[in-house]
């Protein structure tokens, strides 16, 4: 897929402090450039985090966040990011697989992305 490349380019508004998935990234970039999901702003907003761990599909790709909510633990969901511009629903090209801070655990959500493999 040509959103993989590592000639595209992403914005400067994005340092990959709280990313740990470069061609995540890159693609998401690539295919919504407008978009700010993994803005420096938003990820130090929400004390986010993203895992390794990324699994893509023909259609969509799989990953782990991780938010600390204020006055809380550290809790992960489970995201699908559409790789299809035209297949987004109202604009959201991230969505919610698992409930939003769902899982205490990183292995617990790691085990639902896996169970969700055949969704992607």
């Amino acid at each position: 897929m040509s959103f993989l490349t590592t000639a595209n380019k992403v914005p400067n508004r994005c340092s990959f402090a709280g990313v740990r998935n470069l061609p995540l990234v890159r693609a998401y970039y690539s295919l919504h450039p407008s978009g700010h999901w993994f803005d420096d702003d938003t990820l130090r907003f929400f004390d986010g985090r993203i895992e390794e761990a990324v699994i893509t599909g023909r259609k969509n790709w799989l990953f782990v966040s991780s938010e600390c909510p204020p006055y809380n633990n550290r809790r992960y969901a489970v995201r699908l990011m559409r790789t299809d511009s035209n297949s987004t629903i109202a604009g959201k090209h991230i969505e919610n697989v698992s409930g939003f801070c769902e899982y205490s655990s990183r292995v617990s959500a790691m085990a639902r992305m896996i169970r969700e493999i055949p969704n992607c």
